[in-house]
Order: C-alpha cells, then structure tokens, then sequence
C-alpha cells in the first residue's frame, strides 16, 4: 500500500474516533440543563476520559486570581430582591456585636436575631460588604441570612457569598443524583416533586464524584460507598436534623443515621485551617499543581446555626481563610468548579409551583434541583414537629 493510501486509511481512522466521541458528547451537552462545557465534561468523565478532564481543568485554573479588588459583590441581584425594605442594616464603620438587630417588616411582626456582621478586609469596603440581610423566614422568624465579601487581602478579585441559616425549624434529605450515585431504586432521587415541593426552603450541591474523593457515602440506611475515618461528613439522622464532623471522631455509622455525604478531611477543624503543604491535593489539585476554580462549603458554627459558601476563584488555602474568617468551627468542602456550587431558596411556601432564588450571581440554571439533577444535593423543608 502506498504512503498517501496510509495516510487516508489513518485519516478515516482517526475521523471515527472523534466522530464516535465527539458526536455523542456534542448531544448529551446540548439536551443538559448545565452549562456547554460543564456538561461535555461530565459526559467525558462517565466515559472514561476523566483524566484528560483532569488535565484540561489543572491547565485552564492553574492562574492565581487578580490582586485588583472586585467592583462588585457576589450576592445575587434576585435573592436581594427578597430583602424586606425595613430591615436594618448596620452602618460600615459600626462593631461587630453578638447580635444585630432585624426590623419588623411589612405588616408581620418578624424581629429576631441576625448574625454578627463580618469585618471586611480591604480599607473600603463596598456598600453592604459583610453585613447580613434576612432571605427566609418561618412564621415570626427569619431563619437564613445571606452577605457577601472580597475575604483575601492578597486577591481582591475573590469574592465569597456565605448563607447563614437556623436549621433547628427544618427537615434535611440527601437526595441521590442520576449519576451520583446513580441507580433507580431510591426514594428521594434526583429532584424535588410531589407534595414535597410544598414544604421545600433551600437546596444546595453535595460533593465531588466518587473517584476524586477516598470518602463513603451513606443514604436511606443503605452504603453505597464505605464509610472512612478522618473523612469530614454530614450526617442526617431519622429525625432530619443535621451533624457535621468528622467520622471516627465526632460521629460514627449506627442507626440513628438515615445519610451521611462524606467529602475529604476537615479543610477546617477547630476553627482552624485544615489545609497543610502536604495535603492540598485532597481538596482539588492535581499534578502537584494548584487549582483556582469556585469552590463551595458547609460548616457549622458551633451556635447551632450552619453556613455554606461559594468561594471564587480559589485554591483550597483561599477557601479555608474564608471560612476560618466568617467564624467556621467544623468545614467540610463539597462540590467545586463552573456552576456546580449551587445554593437557592425557594418562594411560594405551601405552593407545588415553587419559585428558585439563587443566591450568587456566578450560579446558573436556577431551578436545577426541581428538574432532573446528575449529582447528589441536600434539600431542606419545614420540619412539621418543631417548636
């Protein structure tokens, strides 16, 4: 066979492959609710090309962020639109104190606590940086604040939105994703409906696939994933109410444990950064490199309140100063890059058409966890025993 036949034999060859693969890719990112690229890249990894994934993504977030201050906070222009026009905010120069005070609003007589603002880090802060804005509210009480802040002093340009919420008047499910973990025979799957939908307060993303985490994974009493030591962990117990900590430690597998999401070590433990030069792979980096991606966390506050953020664009250390900073006790990192950090509340209470909020203006596709999810996330309702 002459040279110029090889070459077109090799041509149609190589023409296949990439039609075979491209091809099915090109569909699935087209019929997905997420984001192009998103998408392409999570058809990729279910087909075995999770290492070139990997590749591509250390490449394309291996640059710090800017030093230059963002212009504009992360806290979404609709879920501030939830803000009740009476509520109070305290004036930047004030001091943070236990308490700050929330109006009364409209015709109800809400008035509760909110939490301590928190203190900017740059010299000027921008309007309503670090002050908390009441999102949600059960009866005469508001139960999930939300604020923004540039929180690194060497990278302006991150910016993180923290909600802040009482979970003591709410219900939590872990709901399975189509692919995380995939399977059919569950009860809480993939999206929110039903009569359910009634009762729904917020929703927001679990971790990271199973192959970039050592971590187990407990749902609906069954173990999907086995359960390890040292792993930091949300566990939900028959009653609905939530622990974080970390396993072998602060909890153990029994059955008072409905699901427990494991998502790597502690990044914060004790208030403290659990992030070290030796382990900072765990939470994200690959090839010995460092990641700058948006990154997302739940963390308990050590009041009974919890708190989940979106930090971006950030490696690891990044997220730990944030969360150490806003006044974490026990942190545990879930979902990170593009729009898989998602957090959105709901209005329309006791309604089946529920309307989403999305509470960063980096989130995309809204309604997400009302439609048909790829990945496992954490619904919270009204819990119908609490007083």
């Amino acid at each position: 066979m002459q040279r110029r036949d090889w070459f077109r034999v090799v041509l149609v060859v190589v023409s296949a492959v990439i039609l075979v693969n491209v091809v099915p890719a090109l569909i699935y990112a087209a019929r997905s609710d997420e984001g192009f690229v998103q998408a392409g890249a999570t058809w990729a990894r279910d087909h075995g090309y999770g290492v070139i994934v990997d590749r591509i993504e250390h490449w394309r977030y291996s640059d710090p962020p800017s030093a230059k201050p963002a212009s504009q906070l992360g806290v979404s222009d609709e879920v501030l639109a939830l803000v009740p026009t009476a509520t109070t905010v305290p004036p930047k120069e004030s001091t943070p104190t236990s308490v700050a005070p929330v109006a009364t609003t409209g015709t109800t007589t809400t008035t509760t606590w909110a939490p301590p603002p928190l203190v900017p880090v740059r010299d000027e802060p921008l309007p309503g940086e670090g002050q908390w804005l009441p999102i949600l509210e059960l009866g005469d009480r508001n139960v999930a604040w939300v604020t923004s802040i540039r929180p690194l002093v060497d990278y302006g340009s991150v910016r993180a939105t923290y909600v802040r919420f009482d979970p003591s008047l709410m219900r939590a499910v872990l709901y399975n994703g189509s692919a995380i973990p995939g399977g059919n025979d569950w009860i809480d799957y993939r999206r929110v409906q039903g009569e359910a939908l009634r009762t729904l307060l917020l929703t927001f993303n679990g971790g990271f696939r199973f192959e970039h985490t050592e971590g187990g994974y407990k749902v609906q009493g069954i173990v999907t994933e086995p359960l390890v030591d040292g792993q930091a962990s949300l566990a939900i117990d028959v009653d609905g109410k939530v622990t974080i900590g970390v396993y072998g430690r602060d909890l153990v597998d029994g059955p008072e444990w409905v699901s427990i999401r494991q998502n790597l070590p502690p990044i914060v433990d004790g208030r403290s950064s659990g992030v070290n030069p030796s382990n900072r792979g765990w939470w994200g980096s690959d090839y010995g490199g460092v990641t700058y991606v948006p990154r997302s966390a739940i963390c308990d506050m050590g009041d009974g309140t919890l708190l989940w953020a979106i930090v971006g664009d950030t490696d690891a250390d990044g997220l730990a100063t944030a969360l150490v900073d806003a006044g974490c006790e026990t942190g545990m990192q879930l979902d990170i890059n593009g729009t898989w950090p998602h957090f959105a509340v709901y209005g329309g209470l006791g309604e089946l058409d529920r309307a989403p909020v999305v509470v960063d203006r980096r989130m995309g596709n809204h309604g997400r966890y009302l439609k048909d999810s790829e990945k496992d996330f954490f619904a919270f309702f009204v819990d119908p025993d609490a007083r």
